[in-house]
């Protein structure tokens, strides 16, 4: 699979868990990947986190991705 398409998915499910910093994290991400800011900042309206770090994150549990 398209590792940019996999970037822009882990993007979608970490605003739908509602976790700010996976949010974050994966926006930096695709950034790095050349996508142009207004196509992160498209793809993340809407987005309300929830919470800064829920307990269900691999971040929060100390994993490294």
């Amino acid at each position: 699979m398209d590792e940019k398409l996999v970037a822009l998915a882990e993007l979608r499910v970490t605003q739908l868990v509602g976790c700010a910093y996976c949010c974050a994290y994966h926006a930096g991400e695709l950034r790095q990947m050349g996508f142009d800011q207004s196509v992160i900042d498209k793809s993340l309206v809407g987005a309300t986190p929830r919470r800064l770090m829920p307990s269900s994150c691999s971040s929060w549990s100390g994993q490294r991705r």
